[in-house]
């Protein structure tokens, strides 16, 4: 049986890898992010961090907002983390080189289902992409995206 992209993962792993995959991207400046980590109960949990600026092989920077829904499970000894929703959201730091460039969403009321925006050079219109349930993509996979093809 395939494992799930996005199944569950014990909660102090789940974090150690945000932590870690923001660090490794961020690599080398002087102000690095992080996330704010805020249990809104004990079963729900937010990941937010805003301005993470990352250079792109064009030479390009970037900023980036990342917002997570996390639903935790009390399962024996250890909490287990599950995303509940989620947006990746991504712009040119430079606004000469135009605005917003991309966006992940996970479900929401007025899209029923995972998809990206994709934006035109005006950083205003976009075009929407449906995305399988289980194919968002991971936040390292998000920034290589970006990385590779802006």
């Amino acid at each position: 049986m395939k494992r799930k992209k996005h199944g569950a993962n014990h909660l102090s792993n789940y974090l150690d890898i945000h932590r870690k995959v923001l660090a490794v991207y961020q690599e080398g400046q002087e102000t690095p992010r992080f996330y704010e980590e805020k249990f809104i109960t004990q079963e729900y949990l937010q990941l937010t961090v805003d301005n993470v600026k990352i250079q792109t092989k064009r030479g390009n920077w970037i900023k980036i907002k990342i917002h997570k829904d996390i639903e935790v499970e009390r399962i024996g000894k250890k909490p287990v983390a599950k995303v509940h929703g989620y947006t990746y959201h991504a712009r040119y730091a430079d606004e000469k080189m135009g605005g917003n460039i991309l966006r992940y969403c996970s479900e929401h009321q007025h899209r029923p289902y995972h998809h990206k925006h994709i934006y035109k050079k005006d950083g205003k219109d976009f075009e929407t992409i449906e995305i399988a349930n289980d194919e968002f993509p991971h936040v390292n996979e998000f920034f290589d995206e970006l990385i590779e093809n802006y």
